[in-house]
C-alpha cells in the first residue's frame, strides 16, 4: 500500500489509502499474479515437451541402435588331481556382432589316449570340447573381448590343429600349452613360450595374463 496525505491535513499527516483505492490497484496485482503463474505455466510446459522428446530420442535409438555384443574367449588352466592330467583350454561365448550368431562352446587339445606313451614321443592328438563339470572344476585366469575377425582368426586355429597329420600331440613340443599359446598370439596378446613354463598350464597362463594386464579380463583384473 501507499502512504498518501489527505488534502485538509496538515503536511504530516500521512495515512493508508482508502478502501476504494485498494480496489482500484487489486485488479493490477491480479494481473500480475496472473501473468505470473502464466509465465510459470509456460516454462513447466516446455520443459514437459523437452523430456517427451528425450524420451522420444530414447526409444528410437534403443530401436535402431543394437546393443554390443561380442564373444569372449576365457582361457583356463586344470591342475593335476584326481583322474584330471594337468590341462590348458579356451572357452568361447557371447554373440557375433556380423550375424547375430550365439557362441558357446569350448576348445582344448589332448592325446587321445593319456597313457606312458606320450613320454616317449609323439601319439595321436584331438581337439576336445570341455563340458561344464570339466570347465566348473577349473581356473579361469583371464578373459578378452574379439572382434568378428579375431574370432574367425581363432576358429581358423582350432581347426588347423584339429586337422593336423596324426600323431600331432608330443608332450614337448605340441601339447595343450601350445595349442593356448597360439590361440593367445592369434587374438594378440604377448606371447613367451619360456620352455619352463610349457608343461605347466596355470603358471603359464598367469605369465601371459602379467604381459599383458592392459589388456585382459581376469579374476586380479577388470572381472571376478
Amino acid at each position: 500500500m501507499r502512504l498518501k496525505q489527505r488534502p485538509d491535513a496538515s503536511p504530516m499527516a500521512d495515512t493508508f489509502d482508502t478502501p476504494d483505492e485498494i480496489r482500484l490497484d487489486a485488479p493490477r496485482a491480479v494481473f500480475s499474479a496472473g501473468a505470473c503463474v502464466r509465465r510459470q505455466g509456460g516454462e513447466i510446459g516446455l520443459f514437459r515437451s523437452v523430456v517427451r522428446l528425450c524420451l522420444a530420442l530414447i526409444l528410437l535409438l534403443g530401436w535402431a541402435v543394437p546393443a554390443f555384443a561380442a564373444v569372449e574367449i576365457a582361457f583356463y588352466s586344470r591342475e593335476l588331481g584326481g583322474n584330471n592330467f594337468p590341462h590348458a583350454f579356451v572357452s568361447l561365448t557371447g554373440t557375433v556382432d556380423a550375424t547375430g550368431e550365439r557362441v558357446d562352446t569350448s576348445y582344448g587339445f589332448t592325446a587321445k589316449s593319456v597313457t606312458p606313451a606320450i613320454l616317449l614321443g609323439s601319439v595321436a592328438g584331438e581337439i576336445i570340447v570341455e563340458g561344464p563339470q570339466q570347465i566348473a572344476r577349473s581356473d579361469r585366469q583371464f578373459t578378452l573381448a574379439l572382434t568378428d575377425a579375431q574370432y574367425r582368426a581363432v576358429m581358423a586355429v582350432v581347426e588347423e590343429w584339429r586337422n593336423r597329420p596324426q600323431p600331432s600331440y608330443n608332450l614337448n613340443r605340441r601339447n595343450c600349452v601350445h595349442f593356448v599359446a597360439e590361440l593367445a598370439r592369434t587374438v594378440g596378446l604377448r606371447v613367451e613360450n619360456a620352455e619352463r613354463l610349457m608343461k605347466r598350464p596355470r603358471s603359464f597362463l598367469q605369465h601371459v595374463r602379467s604381459l599383458n594386464r592392459n589388456l585382459l579380463l581376469g579374476p586380479r583384473l577388470a572381472r571376478p
